[in-house]
């Protein structure tokens, strides 16, 4: 279905049924997309949420897209996007992210249960993957691939 990837390993499968999770991503991209010091990435999104509290909208958001780049080249044009977002009656957050690696026909659901992060691990809702997994319209991508990411 895909391209392989550099390791010639297939990065993604279809998916036609159940999917079990496993294992963590680790944050393979922190120091050098941006800091791995939780106590440095905290004020630095923190000050680029402050800077952007003036902005304001008629409507409420329900959704944003916005740049993925490191955050010293994005992070301020992202923060004027997030805080629109009120955090109050948040059920959940998708992330969708291109692949900058390798190709991909679908898009493509994880296959861990955790997403590691500086700030601290994010529990992937197996539910919502078995869901959309069982749908039939979705890939899964293989972790050594989606460890190549700075996406998400």
């Amino acid at each position: 279905i895909t391209a392989g990837d550099r390791h010639n390993n297939t990065p993604s499968k279809r998916m036609s049924g159940g999917v079990k999770l496993r294992g963590v991503r680790h944050a393979s991209h922190a120091g050098s997309w941006y800091t791995d010091d939780a106590k440095e990435i905290d004020e630095q999104l923190t000050q680029f949420l402050w800077d952007a509290r003036h902005t304001k909208l008629d409507k409420p958001v329900r959704a944003i897209i916005c740049p993925h780049a490191g955050y010293s080249y994005a992070g301020s044009t992202a923060a004027h996007s997030f805080q629109h977002i009120p955090p109050e009656g948040i059920r959940r957050v998708c992330i969708l992210g291109p692949s900058h690696h390798v190709y991909f026909e679908n898009i493509c659901l994880p296959s861990v249960s955790v997403y590691e992060t500086p700030l601290g691990n994010l529990t992937i809702d197996a539910a919502v993957v078995q869901e959309l997994a069982r749908t039939g319209e979705f890939d899964q991508v293989e972790a050594h691939a989606d460890e190549e990411e700075h996406s998400h």
